[in-house]
């Protein structure tokens, strides 16, 4: 199995069954849903000019076990996430992507923060795009500050307090390039776990119905046997709430069907 977080449906025979797997390897990993708002602009970032409480929508995934750069400090974590980061954020028409790889570090002095950097606001992150074309100016920067209960370590938490924040707690979420910057409110949060919400055999057909992000990536892979995979499916698109994809049986096998097959949604991130 590889570290891409993966959720198993099976047909029998005559029957659709669904199942759901857990592995160990893939419980770190983290999709956060949010809107959000302009709240306020400065120059026309990204060339544009935009309004004041434009929208802005997305998702941001991570991994909570990426190695710890300050190890020996009980009241520090930082960490690189390489492979492990996925973002996007889009408005106006336009679409931000995360570079893949990105930071983040936690600060449990005084009032405790986690922030993540992508871009050019971290020397160790990598390059985003705009509408897909590298920006190498592009940075974003995003940070929760609230009391200890939502930070018990400087390890990455699971989950931590979005939306409502508690009280006392701030948010910090900030896009921008050379030609401006946008300060943004969140509006909320829904974190997303990759769950099949229903399996259905439709006459030649399988229809596959997952817990998805909107405009998140994913794949579907086939095998008759749990241990050789096929990718039948790549850059499939989610849509909000979840994804329905249908599948021809027909297309699965070269002569009889045998007595089980399997399908498994993976969140390949980069």
């Amino acid at each position: 199995m590889s570290s891409s977080t993966k959720r198993f449906l099976s047909i029998t025979a005559g029957l659709l069954i669904a199942l759901v797997l857990h592995g160990k390897v893939h419980a770190a990993r983290v999709t956060i849903e949010y809107v959000a708002q302009a709240s306020t602009v400065t120059g026309q970032p990204f060339g544009l000019t935009v309004p004041r409480l434009t929208q802005v929508k997305g998702y941001m995934t991570y991994e909570t076990n990426t190695t710890d750069l300050r190890p020996a400090d009980s009241m520090r974590g930082d960490f690189v996430m390489a492979g492990t980061w996925d973002f996007r954020a889009e408005f106006l028409g336009k679409v931000i992507r995360g570079s893949g790889t990105a930071s983040a570090s936690t600060n449990l002095f005084g009032s405790p923060t986690l922030r993540f950097n992508d871009g050019d606001t971290d020397s160790r992150s990598g390059i985003m795009s705009f509408d897909g074309i590298p920006d190498s100016t592009i940075g974003l920067g995003f940070s929760i500050s609230g009391q200890a209960k939502d930070l018990p370590t400087d390890k990455l938490p699971i989950n931590f307090t979005f939306n409502p924040p508690p009280q006392g707690a701030s948010h910090t979420f900030v896009l921008e390039n050379q030609s401006g910057s946008m300060l943004l409110q969140f509006v909320s949060f829904r974190q997303v776990d990759l769950k099949i919400h229903s399996v259905a055999r439709m006459g030649g057909n399988v229809e596959i119905v997952w817990s998805s992000a909107e405009g998140k990536r994913y794949e579907l892979e086939f095998s008759t046997d749990l241990q050789n995979w096929t990718k039948i499916r790549t850059n499939l698109t989610g849509t909000a709430q979840s994804t329905t994809l249908i599948d021809p049986i027909a297309t699965r096998y070269s002569g009889n069907p045998p007595s089980n097959g399997f399908y498994r949604i993976l969140d390949p991130l980069f």
